[in-house]
């Protein structure tokens, strides 16, 4: 199964404040109806914790089972996320990101005016939603763009687990506890996940 499953942009300040959304899309059509608003809160989870953690200027890959999120952080403070699983081409989310970017820059060529949003939002921007549809295929979409990538990305990019973010002391559950991210049902359903081992969860 290849699938792209979220975008989220952060607007990211300082370390006494959580990443902010600014704009979210989710692909949650082939999880069952009862599941999809379980993943989107475990994506919007992920995202945000990874984005709290990863330092400005990083881009990189965090894996976890069989998922991967992709963590882009600016200088200025925004930050992109796109959750995909392990066997979505890496080249692929890369463009993707890069896409998204191109379209984000071009629509608010002004980071004044998404920089004052402190509260999670959803900005209308019509053009990545057919960039998340479009990227559902890597191999039909734009090829020019993901061979691009390869070749501008000659940096390694260091696949990480979540446990390499984690302070001292620090535990995937007592995230899990302190985040507001997640429903009593989705808490509940990550720890079943993880007792059984399930395939089928992302963290």
């Amino acid at each position: 199964m290849v699938k792209l499953l979220s975008i989220i942009l952060f607007n990211i300040f300082d370390d006494q404040f959580d990443p902010v959304i600014i704009h979210s899309l989710f692909n949650l059509g082939h999880f069952g109806f009862f599941e999809r608003n379980t993943i989107q809160e475990i994506c919007i989870f992920a995202s945000r914790e990874y984005a709290r953690k990863c330092s400005k200027g990083c881009d990189e890959v965090l894996n976890h089972m069989n998922y991967n999120v992709y963590v882009r952080i600016f200088y200025s403070g925004l930050a992109m996320t796109c959750v995909t699983d392990d066997e979505y081409p890496m080249s692929a989310a890369k463009a993707f990101l890069n896409s998204v970017c191109s379209v984000f820059m071009t629509t608010f060529p002004d980071d004044n005016i998404y920089r004052k949003i402190k509260r999670d939002t959803n900005l209308d921007i019509p053009q990545i939603q057919e960039l998340l549809i479009t990227f559902q295929e890597p191999n039909k979409a734009d090829k020019f763009t993901t061979i691009r990538t390869e070749i501008q990305d000659t940096k390694i990019t260091l696949i990480q687990t979540i446990d390499t973010l984690l302070e001292r002391g620090e535990s995937l559950d007592s995230l899990m506890e302190r985040t507001n991210d997640l429903s009593l049902h989705s808490k509940i359903f990550l720890i079943e996940s993880k007792k059984m081992n399930s395939c089928c969860i992302l963290f």
